[in-house]
């Protein structure tokens, strides 16, 4: 069912004056009809103050009075969607076999084999600039440079070979020892006012080498200083100070320093670019789930306009669930990646089984079951049904309130569990360790 405009901006104005509990939204709802007609013309006086409302309430309400509600869902639709139109490019670079494939499959949130994934092995050599964009987000691209001083990349024309304005971020790696080319790099991407970040990779080989070299002595806590400082004290003597250096591990994302260099690309970000990294990042790190949290809340009016504006029960409801499974994909636990990494996160079937939802049904053993809005509201008594029908449902008002609070309650509920369930995961990838 389309609802009138004219009636469609009483939702426009609530967006961003009015947010109700689930507790509240029920007592509301079986108030007497002229309380509810008091809030109504409440929120009316305040939509004819322009400068009390946001301004995208106006734009919103400009499309809708300019091309009605389908020009109003497209506006809502693109406005949700563009995280995905502001580039982000960062660059890798580094030596052969210093294992930047393997990084830019990483942060991308790929393994080797995967579709889209750079090629990782032994024989791997960069001949030229080659780009890989997220599979999620065309917008958000990693691009492998060829090291500095190579035959076909020679150090006095490469800053212009690989072009180097047009790159947000740069992120140099080793997997021993810095060179003389990659500090007269990082030199020349400072002059550009750019961000750079050194990375020493295969950490977790290092370790392990020499806990097997020194089996008596070794201590993991005190070799990741000494690294740290032996790196740290070469650069000083090469003019470099105050540079982070972050040692990673391709293998052991939620371990090392891979979550905080994931942290420093977003605290050295803002507005839409920080948006788009926060949404194509792999939630490795209490931080980024955090500004992921932030950035789903701040879409939250919009979804829910969206699905008060929806034409059917049907597409209501699709809209609610897609959003549903997007939250659960930004903090991995969504089914496809917790089977992808069941072995490293000691996952079992019941656990797999524990993490799906289904929507709308009744409560299944070991699942995760959810209303939608529009299931919720169906259930409601007969006397608030009666009040909705005459007092609210010619907005669609009361959809809109139910869906922002669905949508509240939720994504909170999946954050919790998401930082709760990847801290246990830590713990007991830790006691395992300790146990071998």
């Amino acid at each position: 069912m389309a609802y009138p405009k004219d009636l469609i901006k009483f939702n426009l104005t609530h967006m961003n004056t009015f947010s109700l509990s689930e507790s509240k939204l029920k007592d509301a709802a079986m108030s007497d009809g002229w309380r509810v007609w008091k809030w109504k013309k409440k929120f009316w006086k305040l939509f004819d103050k322009p400068e009390a409302s946001e301004p995208s309430i106006h734009k919103y309400k400009n499309e809708l009075d300019k091309n009605g509600l389908t020009g109003l869902k497209d506006l809502l639709s693109k406005d949700v969607e563009s995280w995905k139109s502001t580039m982000v490019h960062i660059a890798v670079t580094g030596q052969s076999g210093t294992g930047k494939s393997s990084f830019i499959n990483s942060i991308r949130g790929l393994k080797p084999g995967n579709k889209g994934a750079a090629l990782v092995g032994a024989n791997e050599t960069t001949f030229t600039c080659n780009r890989y964009e997220h599979p999620a987000n065309k917008s958000f691209v990693v691009w492998d440079l060829p090291g500095v001083g190579t035959p076909n990349f020679p150090k006095e024309k490469y800053l212009d070979m690989v072009r180097i304005n047009r790159y947000d971020f740069f992120i140099i790696i080793s997997k021993d020892r810095f060179t003389e080319l990659d500090l007269w790099l990082a030199q020349k991407i400072r002059e550009q006012k750019k961000s750079c970040f050194f990375v020493r990779s295969n950490i977790d080989v290092t370790i392990e080498n020499n806990a097997r070299d020194f089996s008596k002595t070794h201590n993991e806590k005190d070799l990741l200083e000494k690294i740290r400082e032996n790196i740290s004290n070469e650069f000083q003597r090469k003019g470099i100070s105050d540079q982070k250096i972050f040692l990673i591990s391709n293998r052991a994302l939620n371990k090392y320093d891979f979550g905080n260099l994931n942290n420093e690309l977003l605290s050295l970000s803002d507005g839409l670019q920080k948006e788009t990294l926060a949404l194509s990042l792999s939630a490795v790190t209490r931080e980024v789930m955090e500004e992921k949290e932030k950035v789903l809340t701040g879409r939250m009016p919009k979804i829910a306009l969206s699905i008060a504006s929806a034409s059917t029960k049907s597409e209501q409801k699709e809209l609610f669930k897609k959003e549903i499974n997007f939250y659960r994909k930004q903090f991995n636990i969504d089914e496809e990646t917790l089977s992808e990494n069941r072995e490293i996160l000691f996952l079992t079937d019941d656990h797999l089984e524990s993490f799906k939802v289904v929507f709308d049904e009744h409560k299944q053993k070991s699942r995760r079951t959810m209303k939608t809005p529009t299931a919720s509201m169906s259930e409601m008594p007969t006397l608030v049904r009666i009040i909705d029908s005459f007092i609210w449902s010619k907005e669609n008002t009361m959809l809109y309130i139910f869906s922002e609070t669905a949508l509240k309650m939720n994504l909170e509920s999946l954050y919790n569990t998401a930082k709760t369930f990847y801290d246990a995961a830590k713990f007991n990838y830790l006691v395992k360790k300790t146990s071998t």
